[in-house]
């Protein structure tokens, strides 16, 4: 059960750098690695501010503040917290709880297992996260974006479906259409009489907005 969600990508990784989307923009390169309990802490070589991240574990996954400024302080890893307050979200747990449970388990695993956490479920609210950032970050309506999910198209897909049917004025479905086995966006912005400046511009664009951290992997 848990091999298929790390083969659907929904992963320890992918809901971690979900979570510090928001955050890519503003974030300023720094030395350390390591988060630490310290008003500006260390996610993957960028200064977050602690109060920012907090508030978005709120407002993604209904944890409650002070329990992950908590945590944060005390110098647990971020992607710790993260996939925490994930798991209290899908589990209808305070993060608390869950950290408990993981404190008595060596992984995640044994976490959604001693939750009794579906495979659905996770798989329901990672695709509600997913939907929620296209809408945030790229104005790609949220039903369009979860239908598109379901059907099974990759987020970067359908990230840069959304860049070129913009430049083309056609239907993202339309643009998705165009990618097959045997081609890439490149020749699909081609195809469209979109020149390479412009598809350089949206790529760098989503890179800058999407897929530094890894999220949505290149081909």
């Amino acid at each position: 059960m848990y091999e298929n969600i790390i083969k659907e990508k929904i992963t320890y990784f992918a809901i971690t750098t979900i979570l510090m989307v928001p955050f890519i923009a503003e974030a300023s390169p720094v030395d350390g690695f390591e988060d630490g309990p310290n008003p500006n802490f260390y996610i993957s070589q960028q200064k977050m501010d602690i109060d920012k991240v907090a508030q978005t574990l709120v407002d993604t996954c209904g944890v409650k503040k002070d329990e992950v400024l908590s945590y944060m302080n005390e110098g647990v890893r971020f992607k710790d917290i993260a996939m925490g307050s994930f798991v209290a979200k899908v589990s209808d747990k305070s993060l608390k709880e869950v950290m408990d449970v993981k404190m008595q388990h060596h992984d995640w695993k044994g976490v959604f297992e001693a939750l009794n956490i579906s495979k659905e479920k996770i798989k329901t609210f990672h695709n509600e996260m997913i939907s929620n950032l296209l809408k945030d970050q790229l104005s790609i309506p949220k039903k369009t974006a979860q239908d598109l999910l379901t059907k099974g198209y990759q987020p970067r897909d359908i990230a840069i479906a959304n860049a070129l049917a913009n430049d083309a004025n056609k239907s993202i479905d339309d643009v998705l259409a165009m990618r097959t086995m045997t081609n890439t966006w490149k020749d699909v912005a081609s195809t469209l009489g979109i020149n390479d400046d412009l598809f350089k511009k949206d790529m760098d664009n989503l890179q800058t907005h999407m897929f530094q951290h890894g999220q949505f992997s290149k081909d």
